[in-house]
């Protein structure tokens, strides 16, 4: 593992591409549209502005040391070993300082083991824990709710809907990635931490964006409506 020093050496050049990028962003669409582009893009600058944000906070805190977002990785990390632990993997689940890197703060710390002796360790920290995939979820979903007509109490239920299924994906990430190392070695797996995990909030966010436009279009009652009438139809012509 690499000390601290040598991980905010590497990390500080990244954030800051990543602020002159939402910069540059920003006041091209403004030079270019006004405050009308900037509103009408706000979703996708509210992405990169919160992408920004979140990557310069865990420079700044890395390894479990920004103690707030750090809570919320508990009760994920948690969660995520009973799924391995349904998945009849041998699994534990321990919580305590790094004693060897006390500067790093305290990580839940997951342990799976296999028949063959091989035994997978890893600390979740909250961005492996994806508490920066809720972070980014409340964030665009309000403002992708500012620009709807919906009602509040409907706007509430999609709000819990969206964040269970966010949370839920995160669980469901980190078994992954336990399983993946397992039964494809650590190669395999660390490219699945690094790349294509991250593909399960973005593929979770455009079916919840597709699922709320699709009931607010009243695509999903005429749905519902059109396969009642043709269970109907074929309840009648099996009796007849």
């Amino acid at each position: 593992m690499k000390n601290r020093s040598e991980f905010i050496n590497e990390a500080w050049p990244l954030s800051i591409e990543y602020l002159i990028l939402i910069s540059f962003f920003m006041c091209a669409t403004w030079f270019a549209y006004g405050l009308a582009g900037l509103k009408s893009l706000s979703i996708s600058l509210s992405l990169l502005a919160g992408m920004s944000i979140i990557y310069l906070v865990d420079t700044i805190w890395p390894y479990g040391t920004f103690k707030p977002m750090q809570l919320l990785a508990v009760p994920t990390a948690a969660c995520s070993t009973a799924l391995l632990d349904l998945l009849g993997y041998n699994v534990t689940l321990s919580y305590s300082s790094l004693v060897l890197l006390p500067e790093y703060g305290s990580m839940p710390l997951i342990t799976v083991r296999t028949q063959g002796g091989l035994s997978i360790s890893r600390y979740i920290g909250w961005p492996c824990a994806g508490v920066h995939s809720l972070l980014l979820f409340t964030l665009i979903t309000l403002v992708f709710f500012k620009k709807t007509t919906m009602q509040r109490e409907r706007k509430l239920i999609f709000f819990l809907i969206g964040a269970a299924g966010t949370y839920l994906t995160n669980i469901f990430r980190i078994a992954s990635y336990f399983t993946i190392t397992i039964h494809y070695g650590e190669e395999a797996g660390l490219v699945f931490h690094n790349s294509y995990g991250e593909l399960y909030f973005i593929a979770w966010m455009l079916l919840y964006f597709t699922f709320i436009v699709a009931i607010q279009a009243g695509k999903i009652n005429r749905f519902t409506q059109a396969l009642r009438k043709r269970l109907n139809a074929f309840r009648l012509h099996s009796r007849g």
